[in-house]
Parts: C-alpha cells; structure tokens; sequence
C-alpha cells in the first residue's frame, strides 16, 4: 500500500481588522469545519488546515463566510 499523501488548504488573507473567517465543506460525504482569524494589521497570515490529519481528500463542497 503506497503512503498516505498530505492534504492541506492554505490561507493567505491580509486585513485592516482582525476578522474570523469561517470554512465549511464536505470531504467524501464528511462535513468539516474551521476557522481562520486575521491580523489586523495589514500584514500576511498564512494558515494551512491539513485535511489529511482528520482523514479527509480534498472538499467536495466548500463555504467560505464571515463570522
């Protein structure tokens, strides 16, 4: 059986306000959940949500929304 490839999301989001950003989607029929807050100020966040960690592929369906 071959290894098990990493699965990730990555977030880069630059902002003038911290925000929470809210991601909801489904990953072979599994919904998942999380979220991402941003620096206020102005400067690069990046943030990677390994879907792999949870046995999750990539979504299927995904929702981006402010909090």
């Amino acid at each position: 059986m071959a290894p098990k490839g990493k699965t990730s999301l990555r977030l880069e989001t630059w902002s003038d306000q911290v925000r929470t950003i809210l991601f909801r989607g489904l990953s072979g029929g599994l919904p998942f959940s999380f979220s991402h807050v941003t620096n206020g100020d102005r400067s690069l966040k990046v943030e990677d949500f390994t879907l792999s960690e949870y046995d999750l592929v990539m979504p299927d369906i995904l929702s981006v929304q402010p909090k």
